[in-house]
């Protein structure tokens, strides 16, 4: 059956596009960490500049498919395309390698207080919901 058979509720539009959204303000973070000035440096503490100027290519590399993954697995969720579901993993992977380097490998809560735990946290909830309404859309019948 298709999808375009099937009555999508008015949650599943409400909730898609809050999730482009947020991926579209995670996109706006990365593309302001991979164009940080040298002013902003220098208007950071040590520690800080430290974390920026030691940001491996490879976990900029994850930050860049945690975000353009979720937009465009989000967009595939408004469009009811069914390659929003492994776009949206590709997302989800990025998001644990990202956030396994700052947490684990840059150590942000050191710098940052244990408060910095919570922004990871929540990105890697969100992402992880996002797989699962992929998954729930594709079990409905909602995307082609």
């Amino acid at each position: 059956m298709k999808s375009r058979n099937v009555k999508i509720p008015v949650w599943f539009w409400t909730v898609s596009t809050f999730l482009l959204i947020w991926n579209i303000l995670g996109l706006g973070s990365f593309i302001q960490h991979v164009n940080i000035t040298d002013d902003t440096l220098i208007g950071m503490t040590e520690l800080e500049r430290g974390i920026y100027k030691s940001f491996p290519t490879w976990a900029t590399l994850a930050f860049g498919f945690a975000v353009f993954g979720g937009v465009f697995g989000c967009i595939g969720l408004l469009l009811k395309q069914k390659w929003s579901k492994p776009v949206l993993w590709v997302s989800l992977i990025a998001v644990l390698i990202q956030m396994s380097y700052s947490l684990f490998v840059a150590k942000t809560p050191n710098l940052y207080g244990p408060l910095a735990v919570v922004m990871p946290v929540l990105i890697i909830l969100v992402a992880i919901f996002m797989v699962w309404m992929a998954n729930y859309s594709l079990k409905k019948n909602w995307l082609n």
